[in-house]
């Protein structure tokens, strides 16, 4: 099946194509499709996270990481246990926070920036899991995954695209 507004192969099952936004859902009623187009018009429109909003959300994460090692290299523990601790705490304050009700990092929250998935819900922990992974793919481009915002209709990263997310100012 394909979009009729842009010509993007979709599955049977969405609701909204993935590279135009647009609605997939068709009614037999012109009226309630008036209605809907009425009532869509009146909510107001996604405005989608851009890069320096992301850059200042990062910023503020990487400062608190770098407060995490300070403290961690004061204690006395083995150095191969504090890059083990270090690797799943990491892990866990994306994924945890970013499928929270926060729906981000500290970083985000102070950014104005949520995660949510395609259809603007809070995603998954599964999910948050993946796309905190799917950084290895921005970094293994040579970071260009990170620049991708600028040239992206949604505003999305290279793992923000592989995970089915996006993120949105709130």
């Amino acid at each position: 099946m394909f979009c009729p507004n842009c010509g993007f192969e979709i599955y049977k099952e969405e609701k909204f194509c993935f590279k135009c936004g647009k609605s997939l859902q068709r009614d037999a009623s012109h009226e309630k499709l008036n209605e809907r187009s009425r009532s869509a018009a009146s909510q107001p429109e996604v405005m989608y996270a851009g890069f320096f909003r992301r850059v200042i959300a990062s910023t503020i994460d990487v400062l608190l990481w770098l407060l995490y090692c300070i403290t961690v290299f004061l204690l006395p523990i083995h150095d191969a246990y504090n890059i083990i601790v270090g690797f799943f705490i990491a892990w866990l304050y994306y994924a945890l926070l970013e499928s929270s009700t926060w729906q981000g990092t500290i970083g985000k929250k102070i950014a104005g920036i949520s995660v949510c998935d395609m259809e603007g819900k809070r995603i998954s922990f599964w999910r948050a899991s993946s796309r905190y992974f799917m950084h290895i793919l921005s970094n293994i481009t040579m970071l260009i995954g990170y620049i991708m915002p600028v040239f992206t209709e949604k505003k999305q990263t290279l793992h923000d695209i592989v995970s089915g997310c996006v993120l949105v100012k709130k």
